[in-house]
């Protein structure tokens, strides 16, 4: 769970530092395809651990987090899109 969170710090700067360098939306959107991937991995794990008879409170507490941030960074993404096509109107 704490290296879950390290990771979603660590690629949550990722991205800030993309949309300052300007990078491609692409890669965002790549970046964001693989993290869902990762997180269904994630999941898929979590029942397993149901199976071993751990807490089930403490296992949708750790979905709940993961779903909690994944959904912010979506809309971080969507506000750094809306605001490049805004700048760039402004420009033209």
């Amino acid at each position: 769970s704490t290296q879950f969170h390290n990771d979603v710090n660590k690629s949550s700067n990722n991205s800030n530092q993309q949309s300052h360098s300007g990078m491609l939306e692409i890669t965002q959107l790549e970046t964001l395809q693989n993290e869902y991937n990762a997180m269904a991995k994630t999941y898929a794990a979590l029942a397993d651990i149901i199976k071993q008879n751990n807490s089930l409170f403490q296992v949708l507490c750790n979905f709940l987090f993961g779903l909690f941030f994944f959904l912010i960074k979506v809309i971080l993404f969507v506000l750094n899109r809306n605001q490049m096509y805004f700048s760039k109107s402004l420009i033209n």
